[in-house]
């Protein structure tokens, strides 16, 4: 009898470590996808923030809230966002925050010769 219990709670803890997985690919892809958007040379950061924000939020619904979204640099750019996973069964001290972070140069055209 005192077994389902604790099978029940194993089970809502392997869909909760999944879902957090999940929400950390997210987060990873939407910073790479936001430093894409800023790379190139008619990006910009907000452009980039925008790309990571709409990659979020089409990907995951309300499994993420407070989501942060910051590109910044000016020749080497740095993409991060941060999410919090919302909770299956909500236990006290539980609570899982993903970030993603992705960096790169500013693409600029560079004629033949130029240093």
């Amino acid at each position: 009898m005192t077994v389902f219990p604790l099978v029940m709670l194993l089970i809502l803890l392997v869909l909760q470590l999944a879902l957090a997985y999940y929400g950390k690919l997210v987060v990873v892809a939407a910073a790479q996808d936001g430093l894409r958007a800023a790379q190139v040379q008619a990006g910009d950061a907000a452009e980039g923030e925008q790309v990571a924000r709409d990659v979020v939020s089409s990907n995951t619904g309300t499994l993420l809230s407070g989501v942060s979204v910051r590109v910044t640099g000016g020749e080497a750019l740095t993409s991060r966002v941060t999410a919090d996973v919302a909770t299956i069964v909500p236990i006290p001290g539980m609570r899982f925050t993903v970030e993603g972070t992705a960096a790169g140069p500013v693409e600029r055209f560079r004629p033949e010769g130029a240093p």
